[in-house]
């Protein structure tokens, strides 16, 4: 929980500092796709959703900047199971939220090609749900929410207001508690980010 506050200390500082220089601030707006891959720490298994996001950012003179991301992301596979008439087809169904803040450094911040590291903190939702193909009966096994720390490095390419944004970033140690699985289940959650980034 310490890693966490001081994360959001050092965001709150950077967005002090920011604010005193607003009028050479950039902002910035965009979408893009996400491909997602949970790897469980714990002997399970994972899964992979895929979906949107969307974001916005500041940057600063000094190639400091700050990142908010949201993402919408989806899993659906099949299996069997019991809902009390006897065994039948299911469809599991996985829904994935993510609201991130980060804040890092932009190198080359004028040319063309700009890498990009960050750090801050991620708040993490999953729901899964299976559904009987012949009862119709749904069941959700798991509705969790955690907050890590997330870590990533990217490029940005692009001039003037047009870019578009390659990210990869990865929240370690997320904790999904669940009586399906007998207990916490711990992933490693690593997401590959492609977007356009319109800067103002």
């Amino acid at each position: 929980m310490r890693r966490i506050e001081f994360a959001l200390g050092c965001c709150f500082m950077l967005t002090g500092g920011l604010s005193m220089a607003a009028e050479e601030i950039k902002a910035d707006v965009g979408f893009g796709y996400v491909d997602e891959d949970f790897h469980s720490n714990s002997g399970g298994t994972g899964f992979n959703p895929r979906g949107f996001f969307v974001t916005a950012g500041w940057l600063a003179p000094s190639g400091m900047m700050i990142r908010l991301d949201s993402t919408f992301s989806q899993a659906q596979t099949g299996g069997i199971a019991n809902f009390g008439p006897g065994l039948e087809p299911v469809q599991d169904e996985s829904d994935f939220r993510r609201v991130a803040i980060s804040v890092g450094f932009m190198f080359n911040r004028r040319g063309l090609v700009r890498p990009i590291v960050h750090g801050g903190v991620a708040r993490l939702r999953l729901t899964d749900k299976f559904t009987g193909a012949f009862s119709g009966i749904s069941e959700t096994i798991i509705d969790s929410n955690d907050t890590v720390l997330n870590l990533g490095a990217g490029v940005e390419i692009g001039q003037d207001h047009h870019n578009l944004l390659l990210d990869v970033t990865f929240d370690p140690s997320y904790r999904v508690p669940s009586p399906f699985f007998g207990g916490d289940v711990e992933f490693d959650l690593t997401e590959a980010h492609v977007a356009y980034i319109y800067r103002f």
